[in-house]
């Protein structure tokens, strides 16, 4: 049998969550997030500076004629690349679950590993997420904001349909089916992220789920949504503005997160205009998420 290669990333960044979405772009199997009061025990690494954080990625196969290409992304989203060389030692594959363990993830919601048990909250729902390589456990700020939106809104509305664009482990799908949606269609650029979310579909809601997945390119799918989610980063929401408002039905809402504060006022630029408007802000730490309703 063949031996797996794998890399091993070290950068480091002032914005690391940008950073880690970066690297999970760029193909990483993997990425830990080591601030200056993260505990490692034995470590000998030079302490990280104020106001960054080190983060660690761990890529498969040959990385020795990407190193350019690493470097100007992670550049790109304020970051610098500083130590990139293979790595034996694949313990880290496992070790991360550790620290995924159950917690709220909107008010009627409380999302976990299938390998812990909890329950929900009263009268709410549990939704249960193996993430695997795909991203999406709901323990960021972006997932949590637009989930809690989410929430509300079908709490208001009976029987949507929901839209969620960049759906990943597909738990905002399987929430928004758990929360009272009658269909969920979710889709996705990265396919290997797809084929962890059908599984996680099908441990909350079983064969034949009213969720579709898909690769579909957006400007592709078919009819509009009440529903439209979109929790991509900032720059990425931009550049399919007009794409995310053309799925929105007349009357419906566009719930976006992963919004940096820097980039509030571009993506209200790029989303606000006549027939839309932007009905809530919501802000956990240094991100936004927008509610735009549809006249």
């Amino acid at each position: 049998m063949t031996q797996e290669t794998w890399w091993r990333l070290e950068a480091v960044a002032r914005d690391a969550d940008v950073a880690a979405a970066t690297l999970w772009s760029a193909g990483a199997g993997g990425v830990e997030i080591r601030d200056g009061e993260t505990f490692f025990e034995g470590a000998d690494w030079v302490p990280v500076p104020d106001g960054m954080a080190r983060l660690v990625a761990y890529f498969q196969g040959d990385l020795s004629g990407r190193r350019d290409e690493l470097e100007a992304a992670l550049a790109e989203r304020g970051a610098e690349l500083i130590a990139l060389a293979l790595f034996e030692d694949e313990s880290w594959r496992e070790g991360w679950r550790d620290y995924f363990v159950p917690r709220e993830l909107s008010t009627r919601s409380t999302v976990g590993p299938p390998w812990l048990d909890f329950a929900p909250p009263e009268g709410g729902v549990r939704v249960v997420i193996d993430p695997g390589m795909a991203f999406g456990t709901g323990t960021h700020e972006t997932t949590r904001l637009v989930a809690q939106l989410m929430d509300e809104e079908l709490s208001r509305v009976d029987d949507a349909e929901v839209l969620d664009v960049g759906c990943g482990s597909a738990i905002l799908s399987i929430l928004a089916l758990g929360l009272g949606a009658s269909r969920a269609v979710g889709v996705d650029v990265d396919g290997e992220a797809l084929v962890n979310a059908r599984e996680n579909v099908e441990r909350n809601h079983g064969e034949g789920a009213a969720i579709e997945l898909s690769t579909t390119p957006l400007g592709e799918v078919q009819g509009t949504y009440p529903i439209v989610l979109g929790n991509i980063l900032a720059h990425i929401l931009i550049a399919i503005s007009e794409d995310l408002r053309a799925r929105v039905s007349s009357g419906g809402v566009l719930l976006l997160s992963g919004i940096i504060e820097e980039k509030d006022a571009a993506v209200r630029d790029a989303f606000g205009g006549e027939g839309w408007t932007l009905e809530e802000t919501r802000q956990d730490g240094e991100w936004i998420a927008h509610a735009w309703r549809r006249a």
